[in-house]
Order: C-alpha cells, then structure tokens, then sequence
C-alpha cells in the first residue's frame, strides 16, 4: 500500500535562501514536516496529466515535453521558461495549470505523509511564515 504525501514547495527561494530557510524554521513550527532543502522536482507520481498552458488552456504530450526540456534546463542551473506549443506565449515552470496535483520546482519545501489534506488557509500561513509564494503538490509515494 502506497503513501500519501504534500508538499508545500517555497517557488520562489534560491539555492542560498534554501539553507537559511532549513536552519531558520523551529523543528516545533512544523514538527510532522520532512524539510526539503535542495533543488527537486516536486511531481504528483502517477496519475498527474500533461500540463494545461494557463493563458490558452491547451494540453497534450507535446505540451509535457516541452515542459520537461525546460525542467532538464532548470536542472542544469539554467533558467528557462518553457513555452506553450499551441500559442507560443512562454509561462513560468511552476504557473502551468495541471488536472490534479500540480508540478513545481524549487529548492525549499516542507513534506508531510499520511496526514489529513492540508486547508489552503493552512498552505498560506506556511507560505506567510516562508515569506514567499508556495504550491501544493500532493500524490501517492
């Protein structure tokens, strides 16, 4: 039997802010969190759908792919923002829209298994306490 997992995922800390994140965040803020402080490609697992583009709403493997250069590139240090094959418009790695759990990158997060859903006031106050924008990735491990 499989576990469930959230993640909260800082989308906005650099590298530098994950280490300062990871010794700033008191064991007893989040005392149920594995801290995550290194670049990782925070993904749902099975069952998460190609990405929809937010500014057109088009999907497709095609659409993943591109998505997935441009996560290669992320992982090379490089800063790329893929763009939509149907409307060309080039949207953030971690704006994508997704049909279940999103997809986001970045190099702080906060994982939680086998817990209760977390409310999205819950999400917010953990982003608040970051001081930065967060996404919800969530799945079976």
């Amino acid at each position: 039997m499989s576990e469930s997992f959230q993640v909260v995922v800082d989308v906005e800390a650099t590298a530098l802010d994950a280490a300062g994140l990871a010794r700033a965040v008191p064991e007893d803020a989040f005392p149920d969190a594995e801290i995550v402080a290194e670049p990782t490609v925070f993904d749902a697992g099975l069952g998460s759908g190609p990405p929809i583009c937010p500014l057109c709403g088009e999907t497709g493997e095609v659409q993943f792919s591109s998505y997935l250069e441009a996560v290669e590139s992320w992982w090379d240090g490089d800063v790329v923002d893929p763009a939509c094959v149907v409307c060309g418009q080039y949207v953030g790695l971690n704006d994508w829209d997704w049909p279940g759990s999103p997809w986001a990158v970045g190099n702080f997060g906060l994982r939680f298994w086998n817990r209760p859903r977390l409310t999205p006031a819950e999400v917010a106050a953990i982003g608040d306490r970051l001081g930065h924008r967060v996404v919800l990735v969530y799945g079976r491990g």
